[in-house]
């Protein structure tokens, strides 16, 4: 099956899982059967089959993607994919599937719909809530373990790979004495260390 035929057929599920009238939703699995099957649409099947992907577009909400909404999607995905153990997906199987059907749709079309959005968020509740947090940050005095001496915080950024997969990992660049340097997020503290063991 070629690439754009398996979009196609995303793209029918996806609008199947997104109709509110599941009578539209059978209708629309079983043309993404027959196209699966290889089976040719007439003209008036074809006219039907888009009034219905129209419609069901119309009924669902979409994500205002931006820069950071996109990079922090990418950053799940990579989680997902290269962080996370297999051991812990084998136990969730059926979360792991929704959210790599998520991921397939935004890669090809770069939308995501609010329910999938709030979706992704509620898998890495504690990630989203440090992500948004790190956003925060910019522009502030911190201070770095090890050193005890403020830094200024520059911007945030994320690491999701290297040359082996690694988990993906928030990180911010800081300003120490003048110098301009990348540091992990659980380097920083809100208030200057009052001993060593804090250091």
């Amino acid at each position: 099956m070629n690439e754009e035929k398996l979009l196609r057929i995303e793209k029918i599920e996806k609008a199947a899982a997104m109709t509110q009238k599941p009578e539209d939703a059978e209708i629309l699995r079983d043309f993404s059967r027959k196209i699966s099957l290889g089976r040719q649409l007439s003209e008036k099947q074809e006219s039907f089959l888009t009034k219905l992907m129209e419609r069901a577009e119309r009924e669902v909400e979409w994500v205002e993607v931006n820069d950071d909404i996109n990079a922090f999607i990418e950053t799940l995905k990579c989680k997902v994919l290269y962080g996370t153990s297999t051991y812990y997906w084998q136990a969730r199987e059926s979360t792991y599937r929704r959210a790599s059907q998520i991921f397939n749709y935004f890669e090809k079309t770069g939308k995501i719909d609010t329910e999938d959005y709030k979706y992704l968020r509620s898998i890495f509740k504690g990630f989203t809530e440090q992500w948004e947090e790190v956003d925060a940050w910019k522009g502030n005095i911190f201070y770095m373990k090890g050193i005890g001496t403020p830094v200024l915080v520059l911007e945030k950024y994320v690491v999701t790979r290297g040359m082996k997969p690694v988990e993906p990992q928030i990180l911010v660049n800081v300003l120490v004495n003048g110098v301009s340097k990348s540091v992990p997020v659980d380097r920083l503290l809100k208030r200057k260390p009052k001993s060593k063991v804090e250091q």
